[in-house]
């Protein structure tokens, strides 16, 4: 079975899948972009553009490794210019559906603006920078004047920095950073 074959049928399967699940968002099958989860219209329709397309990109490129034998770049090459027409005009579909859709509702009014607390989160992070460096102030006469901090493929270490520079700002940043994705 050659590349452009097994890729045909794959695009079929795909397309069948996405036409049979269209009708409801869902995590799993379908185009899965913004506008079609705020949107049930802009979803089936996005849904359905894209379950014709790759329907009929399959069939051509079944079509394909059966009249021409393309080499392999070659035939990536179509592939992916096959693709792009349809993610650019899925996304238009689905956006535009959405607008339309959100044109029609009626406007809410505006809710007035809450002010965050971030106190505590602030205070755990000055916390743990201040556990941090009592550690190290601890522990500084037993640290290497010199780190390796970067190895090679062969595991040689390439790389270095003095005591300072790796122990106070890179892990205060990085400890600050942690926490705040938390």
């Amino acid at each position: 079975m050659s590349l452009a074959m097994f890729v045909g049928i794959l695009f079929v399967i795909i397309g069948v899948l996405t036409y049979i699940f269209r009708n409801t968002p869902n995590p799993y099958i379908g185009v899965r972009l913004g506008y079609t989860y705020l949107s049930k219209e802009a979803w089936k329709k996005a849904n359905t553009f894209t379950a014709f397309y790759c329907i009929l990109f399959g069939i051509l490129l079944m079509f394909t490794s059966f009249t021409i034998q393309l080499p392999d770049n070659t035939f990536i090459l179509l592939m992916l210019v096959g693709v792009l027409p349809m993610v650019v005009i899925t996304y238009r579909i689905a956006k535009e559906s959405y607008e339309r859709e959100d044109m029609r509702m009626p406007m809410d009014e505006a809710k007035p603006l809450e002010k965050a607390d971030v106190k505590n989160h602030f205070i755990m992070q000055i916390a743990l920078i201040v556990v941090y460096l009592l550690i190290v102030l601890v522990c500084w006469d037993k640290l290497p004047n010199i780190v390796a901090t970067h190895f090679d493929i062969h595991g040689n270490a390439n790389g270095f920095m003095d005591r300072f520079k790796r122990t106070c700002p890179l892990n205060i940043n990085t400890t600050s950073t942690y926490y705040n994705k938390a």
